[in-house]
Order: C-alpha cells, then sequence, then structure tokens
C-alpha cells in the first residue's frame, strides 16, 4: 500500500 500525499490526495479529488 502507497501512503503518498499525491496519491491520497488524488482519491480525495475523486470523491470530493
Amino acid at each position: 500500500m502507497d501512503h503518498t500525499p499525491g496519491k491520497w490526495r488524488q482519491l480525495v479529488a475523486g470523491v470530493l
């Protein structure tokens, strides 16, 4: 699992 801020940010952008 990659706990990178960039990935998280993209995930959040997709969810929001």
